[in-house]
């Protein structure tokens, strides 16, 4: 892989790239593997050649790939435009998981794709497909990896609220009192509050008796 990217990165430095603009070859923007420079279009702006995982080649403009404005070809999705999901929170919570695993200006990026976190190819490749395996979830809920060192797959995912998915994350805070031991969404929702009233407690230097025994002020 590393051959392959300086192999772009040589081929847009040949392609007249200009001294003081950015190189993007061999950069990945959503499903867009940016391959060379393409020139300027008439207002002076850079454009570059893309490949769509789809085997599409497109032309964009460097600060629509930058600003996630170009993240596919737009004719492997087309299909997906016409569902009804396709202004949904669904929708977004789709991108959002292949915005995390494949773009590096992502600020979460470290987390995922930077630690080796991918979508599987068919959810990578149709938004269908991953309505078709995951189904329309109720409202609020996120999705959610059952096993947190592996990537998002039909058979590694599921729906979960909120709560469910804060007792699997992998810096979840578990504390014990009276014998009791609870992640901290749990015991906000035994206390009747918000876990960060309770989170608030302990970077203050509150001890765990004290942070959950303690009245809370309504």
């Amino acid at each position: 892989m590393n051959f392959l990217n300086n192999n772009l990165i040589e081929q847009s430095r040949e392609n007249n790239l200009p001294p003081k603009a950015k190189n993007h070859a061999g950069k990945r923007f959503g499903l867009l593997t940016v391959s060379q420079y393409a020139g300027k279009d008439k207002y002076g702006k850079s454009l570059w050649n893309c490949v769509c995982d789809c085997g599409k080649e497109i032309i964009t403009l460097a600060n629509t790939l930058i600003s996630n404005k170009a993240i596919s070809c737009g004719s492997c999705s087309k299909k997906s435009r016409t569902k009804p999901y396709r202004k949904t929170p669904l929708y977004r919570k789709y991108w959002s998981m292949i915005d995390r695993c494949q773009n590096k200006s992502s600020k979460v990026w470290d987390r995922y794709g930077g630690r080796g976190i991918k979508v599987c190819e068919r959810w990578r490749k149709s938004f269908d497909a991953f309505v078709e395996d995951m189904g329309v979830p109720e409202p609020k809920m996120t999705l959610e990896r059952i096993d947190n060192n592996k990537g998002y797959s039909p058979e590694n995912c599921r729906w979960a609220t909120m709560q469910e998915q804060q007792r699997n994350r992998r810096d979840t805070v578990w504390l014990t009192f009276n014998g009791k031991t609870k992640c901290l969404a749990d015991w906000a929702e035994t206390l009747s509050v918000s876990p960060q009233a309770i989170g608030y407690r302990l970077r203050s230097g509150y001890s765990v008796e004290e942070a959950l025994s303690k009245p809370f002020r309504k």
